[in-house]
């Protein structure tokens, strides 16, 4: 018997991602989402999510695109030139929208893009958490990303090479538990056989392992949106949920 978790990110981005997300909740087929509640439709998509709130783990989606593009973040976390006060003030603030609509702390936190891995970045998280949640800690997504089970080998480097201490940090300054493991990069393209990389991941992930998942249903009109309604497409599938009963594989929700 293996536990994973199997995590739907981008929750709020939009109505065809939230009407995904919560269809494969309510049919247990993933276990945890992550919310980017700075979408103008929070506060909607939040009430929708809180009547399946205790059949899934809800997370935090940190989100720096308002900040910066990608590229930009990732040099400024490298040359460590990010701005410290910025990102403590947008994370307590998404912080605070989680909680004021869902009447609770998140259940974990991760970040869009990885954002929350980057150097100085998870510093900031680190500190947050701890001020924040000193009781009880959320458990902190581990984007451990392997270089093989998928089409984005260049990707997985750059992920990598920017989480390189993230484990240190997280490990000695906040109690949170990680997964202990990590998989769901790919090329995110159309073509791409979800399917067969989701099959592999879930043969290879450790025992309280995560993948991450991107679906939407049909209509979609946001970045990738025919590669995750093909997510959607096999995660609601029959031969899903036969793949992981044909190898002893159960979802959780927490990686303990």
């Amino acid at each position: 018997m293996k536990n994973i978790i199997v995590c739907a990110d981008d929750y709020g981005m939009s109505q065809e991602v939230d009407d995904a997300i919560l269809e494969l909740i309510e049919k247990k087929r993933i276990s945890a989402t992550s919310c980017m509640t700075l979408m103008p439709n929070w506060k909607a998509s939040a009430n929708r999510l809180k009547e399946l709130e205790e059949q899934a783990a809800l997370g935090l989606h940190f989100d720096l695109g308002h900040v910066a593009s990608l590229g930009k973040l990732m040099l400024s976390a490298v040359l460590r030139t990010l701005d410290k006060s910025a990102i403590e003030t947008t994370l307590n603030q998404q912080l605070d929208n989680f909680e004021n609509e869902m009447g609770r702390a998140p259940d974990y936190i991760d970040g869009h893009q990885h954002v929350h891995a980057f150097p100085v970045i998870r510093d900031v998280l680190a500190s947050v958490v701890n001020q924040r949640y000193a009781i009880k800690t959320p458990w902190i997504r581990r984007p451990s990303v392997p270089l093989t089970g998928h089409d984005s080998a260049l990707k997985a480097v750059v992920i990598q090479g920017l989480n390189l201490g993230f484990d240190s940090v997280i490990g000695k300054h906040t109690n949170a538990q990680t997964n202990s493991s990590f998989a769901g990069l790919y090329s995110i393209s159309e073509t791409a056989n979800f399917p067969e990389l989701m099959e592999g991941w879930v043969n290879n992930l450790d025992n309280h392992g995560l993948i991450m998942c991107h679906p939407a249903v049909e209509g979609a009109n946001v970045e990738h949106s025919l590669a995750r309604i093909k997510e959607y497409d096999y995660l609601r599938s029959d031969r899903y949920i036969s793949h992981l009963e044909a190898n002893n594989v159960t979802l959780v929700t927490h990686p303990e």
